[in-house]
């Protein structure tokens, strides 16, 4: 079977394609190629779950976290943050906030306190690097 193909007649048509890949015309197409950071599709052009990094904006359309909120790399929508980008922590509003704490790199995501620094830098306590 061809690629994102599960089940196939011969080499060149597939009859029942891998997740993440819809049939048209006997051929297995990625969702994503369908629409730009989609994971999972229902048909040609619709897209229902975004990868981890998009947000589904609609059924053709899924945007980049980071595009709807500053510091998020992962989100459930455009208001909604799930993981933030080093630097920063989710705040209790599901949004990204900088650590500002000067030179830190991991901030602990419920206390905002530095776990760990920049290169260079060392941490002398949880709210100095």
């Amino acid at each position: 079977c061809a690629n994102g193909c599960r089940i196939c007649t011969n080499s060149l048509t597939c009859d029942i394609c891998d997740t993440g890949f819809i049939l048209n015309a006997s051929v297995c197409i990625s969702c994503s190629q369908q629409v730009l950071g989609c994971k999972m599709c229902t048909f040609l052009g619709g897209c229902y779950q975004c990868s981890i990094e998009y947000y589904l904006a609609s059924t053709t359309n899924c945007l980049l976290c980071r595009s709807a909120m500053i510091g998020c790399i992962s989100c459930i929508s455009s208001t909604t943050c799930s993981s933030c980008d080093s630097g920063y922590f989710l705040n209790s509003s599901s949004k990204c906030q900088p650590c500002n704490i000067f030179g830190c790199s991991v901030c602990n995501q419920s206390t905002a306190a530095c776990s760990e620094c920049i290169t260079g830098f060392y941490l002398a306590s949880p709210t100095l690097c």
